[in-house]
């Protein structure tokens, strides 16, 4: 009876450690963002990602934008908004959700993000790649790849979490 007895606590416990759960899956892409300190500006990426959900492109851009230095190049905040235009597109079409899926580091002060929409005409790799100004992440420039066999090339050697942080969205009933 006793054997019984510790043989389903063992199994109870040594289950408990093994079992790859979605938490424990999870926490590795946060450990991420918080060893980096990146948890704002992923917060605010994903605000971006979510109002573009909504089809709020205006307040999407605003998001954006206050991710910018303060002091950039007009031109160059320009250029970063207008993209925008092509991935509101993509969102227009459906969206299911982004996922950050990875990171590569740059530098001590810049790192690539790695996000892929799940979008009704197929997966959209869209890399943000922030910097460090002073003490605060700001976003340096983003692009976007749809092109499968380049989204392939594009993330080799990029450090890939266990599991994606997901940002789900709300359907807009949208079809491609």
């Amino acid at each position: 009876m006793n054997a019984k007895l510790f043989t389903v606590l063992l199994l109870i416990v040594c289950g408990a450690n093994h079992s790859p759960g979605a938490e424990t899956n999870a926490s590795d892409a946060d450990k991420y963002l918080q060893q980096y300190g990146l948890d704002e500006i992923h917060a605010s990426y994903a605000k971006f990602f979510t109002l573009l959900s909504e089809g709020k492109t205006v307040e999407a851009n605003q998001a954006l934008a206050e991710s910018l230095p303060a002091n950039v190049n007009p031109a160059v905040r320009d250029q970063v908004l207008r993209a925008t235009a092509g991935l509101s597109a993509i969102f227009e079409r459906g969206v299911e959700d982004a996922e950050l899926i990875g990171l590569q580091k740059i530098s001590n002060k810049s790192i690539a993000l790695y996000y892929v929409l799940n979008s009704n005409s197929g997966p959209v790799l869209v890399i943000l790649m922030p910097f460090r100004q002073r003490d605060q992440w700001r976003t340096h420039t983003w692009m976007m790849e749809l092109n499968a066999p380049k989204i392939i090339e594009v993330l080799k050697g990029v450090g890939r979490f266990q599991a994606p942080i997901v940002i789900p969205f709300k359907s807009r009933g949208m079809t491609a």
